[in-house]
């Protein structure tokens, strides 16, 4: 194998359709399509649990053949036993034992199947958000290639495999995206705004927006638990060591990814306004 290494002057060269802006619409409108997913999973999951268990409990009443001696001791238990704080039910009548056991799993599947859909949800919109951002990159790429004419390096075989420049440029762009994308988000707001010329790290809710996807590493690597990285990265204050991603959290989640999206779309149309009118011309004739 040719371990040697050369660096390639890339030139710029003609694009044809599909446009730039064919290509960036298309990257926005999957990345929202899969956000509108997540969002309707994330309304309709609670629905269905809540139902679920209330039809399981409702069951379970119709089940139970309660006399005057188990309602007694259904309510005496009921005074000295709290679910939140989950607590052992202290009591041997087994009509009283299997209805608040069914009580426990409803509340259990409750909280719990909700809380992991919301978890996976959010690594879900990060993961797809960097998918759309590799695409809106690489789209970049493709239609000014002039942005990779800082040093880049291809091994000879690299090149050799490459049918043409378009191939060349893609295997190009590629390299550059991979590298970008394990960066850090901060380090990866300071990436778009030299390419495009959009400052994220100005925006209002930017502290919210980089929580995101620090939030996403400790939730699949850390169990959702608090650690020194999170704490540093975001300047968390709170108490909790266990991070709750609550349907508000998610809502609000969702809403910043598709405008930050958006955004970074509108200022790509900005910036090659001129050529994009030129390509549209094209188009039209």
């Amino acid at each position: 194998m040719v371990k040697k290494k050369i660096q390639f002057k890339v030139e710029k060269i003609k694009n044809k359709s599909p446009s730039l802006e064919i290509w960036i619409n298309n990257s926005l409108h999957h990345f929202t399509r899969d956000i509108d997913i997540i969002e309707y999973t994330n309304q309709e999951i609670t629905k269905m649990i809540k139902k679920d268990t209330k039809e399981k409990i409702e069951t379970q009443e119709k089940k139970q053949k309660w006399t005057n001696k188990d309602i007694k001791e259904y309510r005496r238990v009921l005074d000295n036993w709290s679910l939140e704080k989950e607590d052992k039910l202290e009591t041997k009548n087994p009509v009283v034992v299997n209805f608040l056991s069914a009580v426990v799993t409803g509340h259990m599947r409750t909280m719990q199947i909700p809380t992991f859909v919301r978890e996976m949800s959010l690594v879900y919109l990060v993961t797809n958000f960097e998918g759309f951002l590799e695409e809106i990159i690489k789209d970049v790429y493709r239609h000014d290639n002039r942005n990779l004419k800082s040093k880049k390096e291809l091994r000879f075989e690299e090149i050799l495999e490459c049918s043409d420049m378009k191939e060349l440029i893609e295997r190009l762009a590629s390299k550059e995206v991979t590298q970008i994308l394990n960066e850090d988000i901060e380090k990866i707001g300071k990436y778009l705004e030299e390419l495009v010329g959009i400052k994220l790290t100005s925006k209002q809710n930017w502290a919210k927006f980089k929580e995101l996807f620090y939030r996403r590493n400790v939730i699949i690597h850390n169990d959702a638990r608090v650690n020194p990285t999170y704490v540093r990265k975001t300047g968390y204050i709170g108490t909790e060591t266990r991070l709750k991603t609550d349907e508000t959290y998610i809502q609000d989640a969702i809403k910043i990814f598709k405008s930050y999206s958006k955004l970074i779309v509108s200022q790509i149309k900005r910036k090659y306004k001129k050529t994009l009118k030129q390509e549209k011309m094209k188009l039209e004739k």
